[in-house]
């Protein structure tokens, strides 16, 4: 019984091979959320995901139009998201701890979502952001020919402003070393305290 019920999620999951699915849209319910090595359920919680597959984005709605974008890494097994935060998103003012680290992952064989959040320091985001536009200097140069050095500023003496480290013309690998890197970040033991691991079981709403 557990083998066929892989293989339904499998079929579920992996529909981007078909001509017909440009949109995966999945109902994840909340399981359990882990916060200072204290675990409770998450039951009350749910959530709408809605994944353009041919754009390699998702949407957090019924109505992607009204909320923000967030760009998907679509592998055989996973798909991955990551973000790096500066500013609250509500208030579009400047965190005062540095940056916001989360990384999403949703299992296409069993339907698990996975989401870790972690709060980092002004200082380990700079070398975090260093890594990252590392990587990106490399997407460039594959472009122009030649390799691009970008000079980092302080985000500190930014106003407002967030930077995308997503890069649309980079190859699944160079997406997913990014993505690894901010994993590596999210789960080293530097405040560790303020880190958050949600966790949610999705169904395919198209087989409802």
């Amino acid at each position: 019984m557990k083998k066929l019920s892989i293989c339904l999620f499998f079929i579920l999951f992996t529909l981007q091979n078909s001509s017909l699915a440009e949109q995966l849209i999945l109902k994840c319910s909340g399981a359990s959320i882990t916060s200072e090595g204290v675990t409770k359920p998450l039951d009350s919680i749910d959530k709408i995901i809605i994944i353009d597959l041919d754009k390699k984005e998702t949407y957090r709605s019924d109505h992607p139009e009204t909320v923000n974008t967030f760009n998907t890494i679509i592998t055989d097994n996973f798909f991955y998201e990551y973000n790096v935060d500066v500013v609250n998103p509500k208030t579009e003012k400047r965190l005062d701890f540095g940056a916001l680290l989360q990384i999403r992952s949703i299992n296409r064989l069993d339907g698990s979502l996975t989401i870790i959040s972690k709060h980092n320091s002004s200082f380990t985001y700079e070398r975090l952001r260093k890594e990252l536009n590392k990587v990106n200097a490399e997407i460039k140069a594959q472009q122009d020919g030649k390799y691009i050095t970008k000079k980092t500023n302080k985000y500190i003496t930014k106003k407002h402003a967030n930077e995308d480290f997503f890069v649309l013309n980079g190859t699944t690998e160079q997406e997913l070393k990014k993505y690894n890197i901010v994993k590596r970040n999210v789960m080293s033991i530097l405040n560790s305290k303020t880190r958050t691991i949600a966790k949610y079981q999705c169904i395919n709403e198209a087989n409802n």
